[in-house]
């Protein structure tokens, strides 16, 4: 065990986009979310992406609880699994922009577009290559 590589799979695959958390509110990253590289030395994660105190449905919404309460319909998350939809949903307009792009277009882009945090160097093992940025993703998707 390594406790500055945290990553697991699928993270650490060679065609998967690795999505790290950060909190969009104090701008630094999650402890929860996975650093890199990976044990082969690749430099994942490619981006970061809010996943600190995002609402979210909840599967359970609408439903009653043991005390006949009503289960909200949103619920607060934090985690990659947070993260990880923000970064997908870029990758969906990616492909409304472009649907030819492959895989690996689809990383260099989100690599090329992510925004560094003041004083992070272009590859941080929290950070990735920095935050994902939507605007920038697609205006490079471009054919």
């Amino acid at each position: 065990f390594d406790p500055v590589r945290t990553l697991g799979t699928p993270s650490t695959g060679r065609r998967s986009v690795a999505v790290g958390n950060y909190d969009h509110v104090t701008e630094a990253p999650s402890g929860s979310s996975g650093r890199g590289t990976t044990r082969d030395g690749r430099e994942k994660p490619d981006v970061a992406a809010p996943g600190t105190r995002i609402f979210s449905s909840n599967s359970l919404g609408g439903q009653l609880d043991a005390d006949d309460n009503p289960i909200p319909m949103r619920t607060e998350m934090s985690g990659t699994s947070m993260a990880a939809p923000h970064v997908s949903g870029m990758i969906a307009l990616m492909f409304e922009r472009n649907p030819g792009l492959t895989s690996e277009q689809v990383r260099k882009i989100l690599i090329a577009s992510a925004v560094p945090p003041t004083g992070i160097t272009p590859f941080e093992p929290a950070w990735g290559f920095g935050k994902a940025d939507a605007f920038a993703a697609v205006e490079l998707s471009a054919p």
